[in-house]
């Protein structure tokens, strides 16, 4: 299955998607309606990501504090932002779907699916000549047989959006084949 994807990139760079909240936003309780967080529990994480994972949810989710959805949201974001700096595209991380009726001390209970790794098949720029088509390709440190990684994608756009005349409006449009794991990154350069 191939899938056109232009906003995928784009919202990798952004940071959104790539997980599911299983719950309503948290209301921001107070008294005996706060929620607790008595332990946090992440299941679904490779031994190799491990570490990483758990720091980053002890920063945001912290037993004993009250879960706030300022915490919810960026222990989410910083999630997901993770695995997308490792190739991990199709992360998915789903929350309990107890926590909107929840209060007290409450185990918060995280699963990831990781996904697989995607890799890089193919760099392009579209609509330039030849020889500029050529330079901007240089300017990334992305190369056809590496994994993904969102940031390396992000300052190839500012490279090219600094390299490029008129400084245009860089879109990424991509191409996902979702069974092999891949992904074909095609830049167009849009004047103002």
């Amino acid at each position: 299955m191939r899938l056109a994807v232009a906003a995928l990139v784009g919202c990798l760079l952004a940071a959104c998607g790539g997980g599911a909240r299983q719950t309503e936003p948290l209301h921001e309780a107070s008294g005996d309606d706060r929620i607790l967080i008595a332990s946090v529990e992440l299941r679904g994480v490779s031994e190799p990501e491990r570490p990483a994972v758990t720091a980053i949810a002890g920063t945001h989710l912290v037993v004993d504090e009250v879960l706030t959805e300022a915490r919810y949201d960026s222990a989410h974001k910083a999630i997901l932002d993770h695995y997308y700096e490792r190739g991990h595209v199709n992360v998915q991380v789903t929350w309990p779907e107890t926590l909107e009726h929840a209060k007290g001390k409450t185990p918060i209970v995280v699963t990831i699916d990781e996904g697989p790794l995607f890799t890089v098949t193919k760099l392009d720029i579209k609509d330039v000549p030849d020889a500029d088509r050529a330079r901007y390709i240089a300017l990334s440190t992305l190369r056809p047989g590496d994994t993904f990684v969102r940031s390396q994608l992000g300052a190839w756009l500012q490279a090219v959006a600094e390299a490029a005349p008129r400084r245009p409006i860089v879109v990424p449009e991509t191409t996902v084949d979702l069974q092999a794991n891949t992904i074909s990154i095609t830049l167009a350069l849009k004047n103002p």
